[in-house]
């Protein structure tokens, strides 16, 4: 599925993002990255099969992926049912291309993000959002964004208790 992670885990995702497996909140500057990506609505069941269609369509075109994979949650599963949630499942370019009915491009401006970094399983990442949000609040700041998750290993290469997924909060001071 992410045949890229360990390379980009290595040469791209720990320099840019600035990740080190640790518990800590940190506020950021990420960006800018222009990605390709794919609109979601439903279940989060479907993100790994949405990831294959990128990186499938990528290989087509033969362009590599310019960092780790990653992506922009719109909605909070807690309080938006299961199939009505939205996401974009995001790999980050840096060839000129253009999109098509399927894959869309797209750049993120340089932002600022609250950030945590989530070592485990993907389906215990909750209380990690939770505490990073938290922080956000109590250290007067606010969302400025939809958060975004970069995944910087894969579940193929690393068992699924050493899976690090950075969590990102765009944010601003209050």
């Amino acid at each position: 599925m992410f045949k890229y992670f360990a390379l980009l885990a290595v040469s791209f995702g720990m320099a840019f993002w600035g990740c080190a497996p640790k518990e800590e909140i940190s506020v950021k500057k990420v960006g800018p990255t222009k990605y390709v990506f794919i609109s979601c609505l439903g279940n989060y069941s479907k993100i790994e099969s949405v990831f294959g269609e990128l990186d499938k369509w990528l290989a087509d075109k033969e362009i590599e992926p310019a960092g780790a994979p990653f992506g922009i949650y719109y909605d909070d599963p807690n309080k938006v049912p299961p199939d009505e949630c939205r996401y974009d499942i995001c790999i980050p370019i840096s060839a000129e291309i253009e999109g098509d009915s399927l894959v869309q491009i797209k750049e993120i401006a340089e932002m600022e993000v609250a950030s945590i970094m989530h070592k485990g399983a993907y389906e215990n990442v909750g209380p990690s959002w939770g505490k990073l949000y938290g922080w956000i609040f109590k250290n007067k700041y606010e969302p400025a964004g939809p958060g975004m998750e970069v995944y910087l290993n894969s579940p193929m290469e690393v068992p699924e208790d050493s899976l690090l997924t950075e969590i990102q909060v765009p944010v601003k001071k209050k």
